[in-house]
C-alpha cells in the first residue's frame, strides 16, 4: 500500500502504470508537470527499464555514475548529456557496456539510481499539481540493459517520499540548493569550525541530492541535518541552473547553402579515408554531412542528427553493419529512412 499517494493525480498515475504493466506494453509514458518539465517512464513488455527527465540531466548523470561506477574513467563521469538527444544517458550506458568501460551490473545500478530519483520527483509533483500523460509505443526498448520491478520501486520511492513529507519538506524538492541566509545568526549558533565548514559547502550552487553524494550520506540524513536551520530561516533553499549541457549545432558551410533546406546524410564507417572521401563528394553537392567511425556511437549520432539518408559500412569492429541496421530499424524515427550498405 502506497502511503503518500493521497491525491487524485497521484492515484491516476499509479493506475496508468499498473495498466501498462498488466497489458505488457513496450514504449514510454511521457509525463509533463505544470512547470513544463517532461519525464518519461519506459517499459519493455510492461516491465520498467528506464526513467528520464528533461531537468537536472547533467547533475543526475554525475551523481548516478559516481555512485554506481566509482572506478570508471573520470572523463566518462563528467560527460554532460546532450539535451537534443532523447535518452542520451541510456544510449551512452549501452555504448559503455559494449566498449567494456563499465559492466552491465554497474549500468543496471545507474538505471536504478536514475529511476528512484525521477520517480520521486514525479510522485512529489503528483501530490501538488496536475500532470499530463501520453503513452508512445517505441521499439527502442526491445533490447533493454536490464528490467526492474516496478511495484518494488514504487514502494521504495513512496516510503522515501513519505519520510520526506514527514520532515515538513513536502513542497521542497531535493533538487534545490541550500544557502546561508543569515550568516551572523548562524555563526553565533555554531562552533567556528562547523560554521566554516557549512559556509564552504552551502554556497547555493549544490543541491541537497549532490550534497548527500559528496558527503556519502543518505538523502534523508542530509535533509535532517539541514532542517533545524531551515526552520529557523537561517538557511534557505533555491533553484539552481543545471551543469552546462552540450549541444552540437550544424553550421551551414556557405551563405548560399544556409538559405536552403539541406538534406542530411550520416556515414557510419570505421575507415577515416572512406568517410573523408564520401564527405568531400556530398558537401560539394550541397548536403549536410556527418561521419561516425566508432560503431557503438552510431545510434546516439543518428538520434542527434536525424539524417534523411544513412550510409552504413558492412564490416566494422565491435558491431557490424547487419547488427547496426537491425538496431536502427527498431527505432520508429528511422522506420522509413533509406539505408545504403557500403562494402569493399
Amino acid at each position: 500500500m502506497l502511503v503518500s499517494i493521497n491525491s487524485a493525480t497521484a492515484v491516476h498515475l499509479i493506475k496508468q502504470l499498473h495498466t501498462i504493466h498488466r497489458t505488457q506494453l513496450t514504449g514510454s509514458l511521457g509525463i509533463q508537470n505544470e512547470d513544463g518539465i517532461r519525464r518519461e517512464i519506459c517499459f519493455h513488455l510492461g516491465r520498467l527499464v528506464w526513467v528520464s527527465s528533461t531537468n537536472n540531466r547533467a547533475s543526475r548523470w554525475w551523481r548516478c555514475m559516481s555512485q554506481a561506477c566509482p572506478h570508471a574513467d573520470n572523463n566518462i563521469i563528467q560527460t554532460t548529456p546532450k539535451k537534443n538527444v532523447n535518452h542520451w544517458e541510456y544510449l551512452a550506458l549501452k555504448a559503455l557496456i559494449q566498449r567494456k568501460k563499465i559492466t552491465r551490473a554497474e549500468a543496471v545500478l545507474v538505471i536504478e539510481n536514475f529511476s528512484k530519483e525521477v520517480l520521486f520527483d514525479i510522485l512529489q509533483d503528483a501530490l501538488h499539481g496536475e500532470l499530463k500523460y501520453q503513452f508512445i509505443r517505441e521499439d527502442l526498448w526491445n533490447s533493454p540493459i536490464g528490467v526492474l520491478n516496478l511495484e518494488s520501486f514504487l514502494n521504495e520511492v513512496d516510503t522515501m517520499l513519505s519520510h520526506w513529507c514527514d520532515l515538513g519538506l513536502a513542497h521542497q524538492s531535493p533538487n534545490l540548493a541550500p544557502f546561508i541566509k543569515q550568516h551572523d545568526e548562524l555563526q553565533r549558533s555554531l562552533t567556528p569550525a562547523i560554521y566554516q565548514a557549512m559556509a564552504d559547502t552551502l554556497d547555493g550552487n549544490v543541491s541537497i541530492r549532490d550534497l548527500a553524494v559528496q558527503k556519502n550520506k543518505d538523502l534523508l540524513f542530509t535533509a535532517r541535518l539541514l532542517l533545524p536551520y531551515i526552520k529557523r530561516d537561517l538557511i534557505g533553499l533555491k533553484k539552481i541552473v543545471d551543469l552546462e549541457v552540450l549541444e552540437t549545432p550544424v553550421k551551414p558551410r556557405t551563405q548560399a547553402l544556409s538559405q536552403t533546406i539541406l538534406k542530411k546524410v550520416v556515414c557510419i564507417d570505421d575507415s577515416l579515408h572512406i568517410c573523408n572521401l564520401v564527405g568531400s563528394i556530398l558537401t560539394q553537392a550541397g548536403y549536410q554531412y556527418t561521419s561516425v567511425q566508432d560503431s557503438v556511437q552510431a545510434l546516439p549520432a543518428l538520434l542527434e542528427h536525424r539524417p534523411d539518408l544513412i550510409l552504413l559500412d558492412l564490416v566494422m569492429p565491435v558491431a557490424n553493419g547487419y547488427e547496426i541496421c537491425s538496431q536502427i530499424r527498431r527505432i520508429s524515427t528511422f522506420k522509413q529512412t533509406p539505408i545504403v550498405i557500403l562494402t569493399g
